[in-house]
């Protein structure tokens, strides 16, 4: 793991819901979750309660694009801002798009 971003997504009047996102150079969590090199773990009530993973997958690939020799995929770090979450990292695509180390994302909640 390289970086990791906490956010309190609870709906006004509504039970706790956490979002962990973990960034790293992974491509599963708890060995059978597929994830590329993003996770996002959502935790209801009390942080250190427990949580699973998110079905989020971003497909983030090291050598879908630009012809580039393949690298080690890996996402550096994670910021969000409202609702935009962006990742930073060495990878060259997101599924069939075109990201150059460099991705956004629009979150709902």
């Amino acid at each position: 793991m390289l970086d990791f971003l906490v956010t309190d997504l609870t709906p006004s009047g509504s039970e706790a819901r956490w979002s962990i996102v973990i960034a790293g150079a992974f491509d599963t969590i708890k060995a059978r979750y597929q994830r590329d090199q993003v996770a996002e773990v959502g935790k209801f009530g009390d942080l250190p309660g427990d949580g699973y993973p998110a079905d989020w997958d971003p497909k983030l690939d090291s050598s879908a694009a630009f012809a580039e020799p393949p690298a080690v995929p890996t996402v550096f770090t994670v910021a969000r801002s409202g609702s935009v979450l962006a990742l930073g990292g060495n990878f060259f695509a997101s599924g069939f798009t075109a990201r150059r180390a460099l991705a956004f994302y629009r979150k709902i909640g």
